[in-house]
């Protein structure tokens, strides 16, 4: 193949993409809340029950029952005592464009891996913020903006392995663009409603995954 033939075909190759994630976009756009809500517990519950297997190891001090049962002796699996449980850290925003009431659909998202948490499999560190920063108690709707430093810094100190936040585009017009990129070592998986943080979305990553969900609102501030 020529390099012109290669150049065509890379290039008709990248045009496809771009109309793929057009088609994808459009999709998703299109979804309405409930299934937007089922693609952020699909991806929560995939992702990080294959974190806890990465972390189970075999053991002939636990038989597998399974195998047993079918006449086969192999090992079984337990958590390694020397890895970490992994972590996630999920934000509540609490602005004044977001009250307790309006953060139903990240908390269903999150009752969905409960379970997971009840049986000391990942640990789940619930927080919220807003102009007053970073808090584990919830401090019911704060004032207009939200300033992106504290949360930044919070995700920086307490170092989880995973991330799910909830917010508007107040990032972007407080200091989201100026905060340093911000990397987990597994996931992140950001819900938007209303408009998105472009400056969250540019900083705020997971090495083995990011994953950006979006929730449209009306002219009154309803849930379509």
């Amino acid at each position: 193949m020529s390099e012109t033939q290669a150049n065509v075909a890379r290039s008709r190759k990248e045009k496809r993409r771009g109309e793929q994630a057009a088609k994808e976009a459009a999709r998703l756009a299109n979804m309405s809340d409930e299934e937007v809500v089922n693609l952020i517990k699909q991806s929560l519950n995939q992702t990080l029950k294959a974190e806890i297997r990465e972390n189970d190891e075999e053991t002939w001090s636990k038989i597998n029952k399974k195998a047993y049962g079918a006449g086969i002796l192999k090992k079984g699996s337990r958590i390694s005592e020397k890895v970490e449980i992994p972590s996630l850290n999920v934000y509540f925003d609490r602005s004044d464009s977001w009250g307790p009431e309006k953060s139903k659909f990240g908390q269903d998202a999150v009752n969905s891996i409960m379970w997971l948490e009840k049986k000391g499999k990942i640990k789940v560190r619930l927080y919220y913020f807003n102009s007053s920063g970073v808090t584990t108690v919830d401090p019911g709707r704060g004032y207009g903006g939200t300033p992106a430093g504290p949360v930044f810094k919070h995700i920086q100190e307490t170092k989880p392995d995973n991330v799910f936040i909830m917010t508007d585009s107040d990032f972007d017009y407080q200091d989201g663009p100026n905060q340093a990129d911000t990397t987990v070592k597994g996931a992140v998986w950001m819900l938007f409603k209303g408009s998105i943080s472009k400056s969250l979305r540019e900083k705020l990553h997971g090495k083995k995954m990011t994953k950006t969900f979006f929730i449209k609102w009306d002219f009154y501030g309803i849930s379509r």
